[in-house]
């Protein structure tokens, strides 16, 4: 079993992880951070590459996720392991988290209204769908 973190490419994945840290101190149980690289990610990632006339491959690519969620775990100081994956992040995570066993996954959708009303993002909305384990949301200001 372990304690999945699903961080993004904002710089509060470190919240994210530190929260899955908690867990898994909790339950005894490792941290697996995990990043997605999104479609849109993804050509963009290609869009650069090819301006630069050189080709990427999907190993590059998901070297490239596993550094994300590598930086996520580095910046709340935690050891774990970093995994890199490419499509839908809604849908890599919940087939990760099934694959390796999660005792929880923790994700951190932000507020995005000025009423502090929280609106989830289609990933987190997707994860809490999806998902045969329980989930646990990080609630974060959208800065």
């Amino acid at each position: 079993m372990i304690i999945l973190a699903a961080v993004d490419n904002s710089e509060h994945g470190a919240e994210v992880v530190a929260e899955a840290a908690a867990l898994a101190t909790a339950y005894d149980l490792p941290v697996h951070a995990i990043h997605a690289l999104t479609r849109s990610e993804f050509v963009n990632t290609g869009r650069e590459r090819a301006h630069e006339r050189k080709e990427m491959s999907m190993q590059e690519m998901r070297d490239r996720a596993q550094k994300r969620a590598q930086r996520a775990l580095d910046a709340a100081g935690v050891s774990g392991t970093a995994v890199g994956k490419i499509g839908k992040p809604g849908d890599e995570i919940s087939k990760y988290a099934t694959a390796n066993d999660a005792r929880y996954i923790v994700v951190g959708p932000r507020r995005r209204s000025r009423t502090g009303k929280a609106v989830f993002g289609s990933v987190t909305q997707s994860v809490i769908l999806q998902s045969e384990q329980p989930v646990v949301t990080v609630m974060m200001d959208d800065d």
